[in-house]
């Protein structure tokens, strides 16, 4: 019997440290990466005043309220503070025109890459959870909120202001590796709603 409770002993114990193990492997390590998931977009937005107005009008629906910093007046990042303190410190990304330090040195592609699949389209670093992923997104709507990124509106114009690394808890972490994941870039074009179907 004495060996039977040491056999079982010995079994939990090892339950416990490959849990401990795995549990401190994630609190240790980042976001996950998926550089398999890298792939080249070939895209060339249009600028057109039309879609400058309807790209802002999204943009102030969708990116405003977490990259706008009060005090550049512009898209270049802040302190996410109503995002719960179980997910760690969290701060959004500064995206203005910047060539380094913002997007401005980025292609049309690799921003429609990062806002459809939510990976970084040059590190292959996922996107933390609280940054939404726009993978139904209208292709036209998408051109639209690229269109204005790329426009002379003082939201977007460049800023030196530099981005803040977050600090996500083991929750974050934990959700980013095993419930959220990255999504594929769409293989099909994605048309406007039918605004004539009442569903």
């Amino acid at each position: 019997m004495k060996s039977f409770f040491k056999v079982l002993g010995l079994i939990v114990l090892g339950v416990v440290l490959v849990i401990a193990g795995f549990v401190g492997f994630i609190a240790m390590s980042g976001l996950p990466e998926y550089p398999d998931k890298l792939k080249k977009v070939d895209l060339k937005v249009e600028v057109t005043p039309a879609r400058v107005a309807k790209g802002r009008k999204i943009a102030t629906m969708l990116c405003n309220q977490c990259h706008f910093d009060p005090a550049t007046k512009k898209l270049s990042g802040n302190e996410l503070k109503e995002l719960p303190a179980e997910f760690g410190t969290a701060f959004s990304k500064n995206i203005t025109q910047h060539p380094t330090k913002g997007i401005g040195g980025w292609t049309d592609g690799e921003i429609a890459f990062i806002l459809r699949t939510g990976v970084h389209p040059k590190t292959g670093l996922y996107v933390p959870p609280w940054m939404p992923k726009f993978l139904h997104m209208a292709d036209e709507d998408l051109k639209s909120v690229i269109a204005f990124l790329r426009s002379d509106d003082p939201l977007v114009a460049p800023s030196d202001a530099e981005n803040r690394e977050s600090s996500p808890t083991l929750l974050a972490k934990g959700l980013a590796r095993f419930m959220f994941k990255p999504y594929d870039y769409p293989s099909a074009p994605i048309p406007l709603p039918d605004t004539s179907n009442p569903v």
